[in-house]
């Protein structure tokens, strides 16, 4: 027998969903999450796009959750870039578009960290730094972040 199968095992591929939401994810067993790396949202293409939950696939509440949050980009957008812009001038931050590239849907259970959702953005022209704003009040207080 092969040493690396003795030691690390069959590897199985990891589970893949054609969900009518979500588009093709493929579960990451490690963060117990469903991932797609070329999701479409509020008109940016390629956000990676994370759903938190098992191995079952995302919810009903997390489907219902995310078309509100879509359909909430003209009232929503403008409040995220706006709180991106003022921490931006607070810490000298570099200027420029930015654009949407990931979303983390949380996993909406009743736990303080089942209904953190984040949005991330990427500063066009700009490599170092990444901003986004996280919620867990349903949009209704948005906080902005900067990582690098």
């Amino acid at each position: 027998m092969n040493l690396f199968k003795r030691v690390f095992g069959d590897r199985e591929p990891p589970p893949t969903l054609d969900d009518s939401t979500f588009g093709r994810i493929v579960f990451l067993r490690r963060d117990a999450c469903w991932e797609n790396t070329t999701f479409s949202f509020w008109g940016a293409s390629d956000v990676q796009l994370l759903v938190d939950g098992g191995p079952d696939g995302p919810t009903e509440a997390q489907r219902f959750a995310f078309a509100e949050l879509r359909d909430s980009r003209d009232a929503l957008l403008p409040r995220c870039l706006d709180a991106l812009s003022t921490l931006r001038s607070k810490m000298a931050m570099p200027e420029g578009e930015l654009v949407v590239r990931g979303l983390t849907i949380p996993s909406l259970e009743p736990s303080s960290d089942g209904q953190l959702w984040t949005l991330w953005f990427d500063c066009v022209g700009e490599d170092h730094f990444w901003f986004g704003v996280q919620s867990d009040d349903e949009w209704k207080t948005i906080y902005p972040f900067a990582d690098d």
